[in-house]
C-alpha cells in the first residue's frame, strides 16, 4: 500500500508542476468574425502540426459577450492572445498592431489598462510577427484586448488562396521566434 501511495503522490506532484510547462506553448486566437472561418480552421490545423496548442474564440458583438470570452481566455494561461483576421484576396499583405494602452501606476488595474501591463511583451510579439512579414508595427486602441491578462496584438493577413500556407508559415515563424525569446 505504501508503494502505491508514494507513486500516487509523485504523480500528483508532477501534474501540479507540469501544466505550466505545457501551457507555455498555448496561443489564443480571437477572431474578428462572430463565427469560425475556414481560414481560421486552416490556421489552427497548420500551427498545431507545428507543435503549438491553439484555441480559437469567435469575435463578440457586445461588451458582455467580450467579457465572457476574455474571462475564458484568461483561465487558459496562454502565452499570448492574437486577434487574427485572415482574408483571401487578390493581393497579399499584413497589418500588425499593438495596443496604445498605457500602464498605470497603483495597486489596482482597471480592465482597459490591462493591455498596458503587458506592453513590452506585446511589442516583442508584434515585432516578431511583423518582421516575418516584413512590415512595421502600428499602435492603435484595440478593443478586443480589453481585459486580456496576457500579451496581445492584432494581426490582419491578406493572402491569395494558393498562398495561405506561406502566410501561415510566416505567422508561425513570428510566433515561434517570440516563444523562443521567452525561454
Amino acid at each position: 500500500m505504501g508503494f502505491f501511495i508514494r507513486h500516487l503522490f509523485l504523480i500528483l506532484i508532477l501534474c501540479i508542476i507540469c501544466p505550466p510547462v505545457f501551457a507555455s506553448e498555448r496561443i489564443i486566437f480571437y477572431t474578428t468574425a462572430e463565427r469560425k472561418t475556414p481560414e481560421m480552421d486552416a490556421a489552427k490545423r497548420y500551427l498545431e502540426k507545428k507543435g503549438l496548442k491553439v484555441s480559437i474564440y469567435p469575435g463578440a458583438n457586445s461588451l458582455e459577450t467580450h467579457i465572457e470570452n476574455i474571462n475564458k481566455m484568461n483561465k487558459e494561461k496562454a502565452r499570448a492572445l492574437i486577434v487574427l483576421n485572415i482574408e483571401i484576396t487578390e493581393g497579399e499583405g499584413c497589418f500588425v498592431a499593438v495596443s496604445n494602452a498605457k500602464k498605470t501606476s497603483g495597486i489596482f488595474q482597471v480592465i482597459d489598462d490591462l493591455p498596458g501591463v503587458y506592453m513590452e511583451k506585446s511589442r516583442e510579439l508584434a515585432s516578431s510577427i511583423a518582421s516575418s512579414f516584413n512590415v512595421k508595427v502600428k499602435e492603435l486602441p484595440l478593443f478586443p484586448l480589453i481585459g486580456a491578462d496576457m500579451p496581445g496584438i492584432f494581426v490582419y493577413i491578406m493572402t491569395k488562396k494558393d498562398g495561405i500556407n506561406i502566410a501561415l508559415e510566416r505567422l508561425y515563424v513570428g510566433i515561434d521566434n517570440y516563444l523562443k525569446r521567452g525561454k
